[in-house]
Parts: C-alpha cells; sequence; structure tokens
C-alpha cells in the first residue's frame, strides 16, 4: 500500500493543533435519496452512490464527486463517489465519514466512504480493488500482488518487497513470510516478520489486522488495538500490555516493555476502543528528558520538553503534553507545574477522531494569572491558555 498513508501520533497531534475550525463545509448537508444497502459489487450496486464506480462527477448522485485518490499515490481503482465530511452526520445511509488519506506531512482528507462487514478472506461487500478497512468502510485494498510490492516499512525509503501478495478475497495485502519471527523481533524489512500479517514498522516486527482473529490473533500479554490510519492494512496491530507511570515512561525510566520509538498509552487512546489496558504504541519522535523545561517552554525538539510519562510534544516550538484527561491517567500529574488541561467538548469533537484523542486531553501554559508567559507563536487564548490558533 502507499507509504503516503502512514501516520505516526506526531502527526495526529500536529493536525488537532493546526485545526481549530471544526465548522462543515458549505455543501456538506445531507444527500436525498443517496442510501443504499452496503452492497458494492459492481453488478449489483446502484448507480452513483457511495463507494460506486465513476469517471467523472456527472457519474455520481448530486452532491458527491468522483474521487480518483490523492496526487502522488495509487489511484484509487474506477474511481469512487464520494464528498468531504467532517462527521457521519454529512454522508447519506450505509456510508460514514472516514479518513481517505494521510501524509507524513499531516495532510488528510475525510470522505464519506461505504461501510461494510469486516471479515477474514472477504472485502464484505466491498468492490473489487477495494477493502473492508478496520474502522468498517470501504477503503483502498489490492487487485494483484503487483500493488503489494512496495514495501512501505517506515520510517524510511520504500523498499521492492516480491514477497508481498494480494489476497485477491479480501483485497489485503499479506507481508510477512518469516516462520519462527515474533512480536517484537528487529527486523529491516516486513519479510523479517511472521506471516501472514507481520509488519516492520520502527525496526520492530508487529502482529496486524489482529481485529480477524484466527491465525491473526494476539499473544495473552497483548491486546488488538487500532491505529489512526488511512487505508493502509496494518490498522489494527497486536499491543504489548504495560503499566503507564509505574514501568512506563513515569519521568525517571523507559519502560523496558516497550520498545524504543514506542509508548506507554492510555487505553482510552485506543481509536478502536478495543484496549482495556495501557499498551505500547508507536511514537515517532523523541521523547522529552528535559529537567527544567515545563509545558509551554520554547522547543526545537521533543528532546527539550518535560518527560511527562513521555507524552511531551515539541509543536510550533512549543512544549505541550497529551492524555491529561484520560481518565485511567487521574492519579498522574500530566501536566506539571504552571499548567492546565485543555480537552474541549461538545461540537468542538465533531472532527472524527482527531478531536476524539484531544478530547483526552492537551497540557497547555495556564496565562490565566500572567498572559506574558506564553512563549510565541503562541498567545493567550481566551485570557485563560496559552494556544497557537484556535483551539
Amino acid at each position: 500500500m502507499s507509504r503516503a498513508s502512514v501516520l505516526g501520533l506526531s502527526v495526529v497531534v500536529s493536525f488537532m493543533f493546526a485545526c481549530g475550525d471544526d465548522t462543515t463545509s458549505a455543501d456538506s448537508g445531507p444527500l436525498d435519496g443517496a442510501v443504499h444497502d452496503g452492497s458494492l459489487d459492481a453488478s449489483t450496486s446502484p448507480h452513483g452512490v457511495v463507494g460506486s464506480t465513476c469517471v467523472e462527477d456527472a457519474d455520481c448522485l448530486a452532491g458527491l464527486s468522483c474521487y480518483t485518490g490523492p496526487d502522488g499515490a495509487r489511484a484509487w481503482p474506477g474511481g469512487y463517489c464520494t464528498r468531504d465530511c467532517s462527521s457521519a452526520l454529512d454522508c447519506p445511509g450505509s456510508s460514514t465519514c472516514g479518513i481517505a488519506y494521510i501524509d507524513v506531512d499531516g495532510t488528510t482528507r475525510n470522505l464519506c466512504q461505504a461501510t461494510c462487514t469486516r471479515e477474514a478472506g472477504t472485502r464484505g461487500g466491498c468492490r473489487e480493488g477495494y477493502e473492508c478497512g478496520w474502522q468498517g468502510f470501504c477503503t483502498i485494498g489490492c487487485s494483484s500482488d503487483d500493488e503489494c510490492h512496495t514495501d512501505d516499512t517506515w520510517p524510511g525509503p520504500p523498499r521492492y518487497e516480491p514477497s508481498a501478495r494480494c489476497e485477491l478475497s479480501s483485497s489485503r495485502c499479506l507481508h510477512g513470510t518469516h516462520p519462527e519471527a515474533q512480536d517484537g523481533d528487529a527486523c529491516v524489512s516486513n519479510t523479517d516478520c511472521r506471516g501472514p500479517a507481520g509488519r516492520c514498522l520502527l525496526n520492530v516486527c508487529v502482529s496486524t489486522q489482529c481485529d480477524l482473529g484466527g491465525e491473526l490473533s494476539c499473544a495473552d500479554t497483548q491486546q488488538c488495538v487500532g491505529i489512526a490510519a488511512g487505508f493502509d492494512s496494518w490498522s489494527t496491530f497486536c499491543a504489548t500490555t504495560c503499566r503507564v507511570g509505574v514501568d512506563g515512561l513515569d519521568g525517571t525510566a523507559p519502560d523496558d516493555r516497550c520498545p524504543p520509538g514506542f509508548m506507554c498509552a492510555p487505553p482510552e487512546s485506543d481509536p478502536s476502543g478495543r484496549a482495556t489496558e495501557p499498551f505500547c504504541t508507536f511514537r515517532v519522535v523523541g521523547v522529552g528528558t528535559s529537567a527544567t523545561a515545563t509545558v509551554g517552554s520554547h522547543c526545537t525538539t521533543e528532546a527539550d520538553c518535560p518527560l511527562a510519562l513521555g507524552y511531551s510534544w515539541c509543536i510550533d516550538s512549543t512544549c505541550l503534553a497529551q492524555f491529561c484527561a484520560a481518565p485511567s491517567l487521574a492519579g498522574q500529574d500530566v501536566c506539571g507545574p504552571g499548567a492546565t488541561c485543555f480537552a474541549p467538548a461538545g461540537d468542538r469533537a465533531r472532527l472524527g477522531w482527531q478531536s476524539e484523542q484531544l478530547a483526552l486531553g492537551l497540557c497547555v501554559r495556564d496565562c490565566s494569572a500572567d498572559a506574558s508567559v506564553c512563549v510565541a507563536p503562541t498567545s493567550c487564548t481566551d485570557s485563560t491558555y496559552c494556544f497557537s490558533g484556535t483551539p
């Protein structure tokens, strides 16, 4: 699949922090008559509904347009009737609002996508070339082994992976081939990891597509959790269970059970809602190590920020921290001195998974007593907290 769809948590936070406007576009009202039964086989799908084939906008029902894929990435086969959205309320029946594209620079686009039934070995009602993604909607898949031969191991340049194959019955790419590999083993490419769904991420093997069960099920010390990605096939993975603040990143030492490049995240941060305990998930930026920095301090990289359970981020040259409103972290001082926890509610959560993560809390500098504590480019928003843009 295209490595352009890769997403790390830094992209999640960067996107959330940059997009304060959660208003719906002018053309996002409901679509009259654009309702289908969820079956998207080319021979039976009603013409022009969300998920059906198209060449031009006129091939789609009124209010929909023909999407053919993001620039620079593999085209969506046969076109895809859809529309931009910011929540499921913007989409007609038998479709929902989902991420269609995420780039490593944070570029993202949400589109209405046809709902489907996720099952092992099947497309769940999606057209050929489309797979039923972990979030239950039809998104780009594969229709030949050639489309799976680019190893999108990330970070790092894409590699040619001739052993990858397309499971035609589900339009999912299958990668890992090493018969004895285990999750947590060091790897250079996907072929170093266990088949059929092992992936090499941050140079560590992880099992993916675990929500399908069977041979993809996780070990007893793991949980099957989601990662907020677009249309790639590793959107669920087996994550090692950890203990935040005990043997997690508690301000003194990293969690020995989380590999380098991973962090111990609270269960509420799992976008799939499966996690019941904290788990090791991907962290594509460094960990804060400063003993003197606080939330709101100027930074160049995460190393300039406080350790704060490993949840510090350097966004717009300012130290922030996430997850301060997560119920499971209620006894932890995630924000530290001089900071307050910003957790939007109501309409501010309309942006889907991005705002669901933000609703778990973002530590920002408290400027209620002194606006001058804000470091540029932040300013004292609502005379309460330092923020860049409109939160």
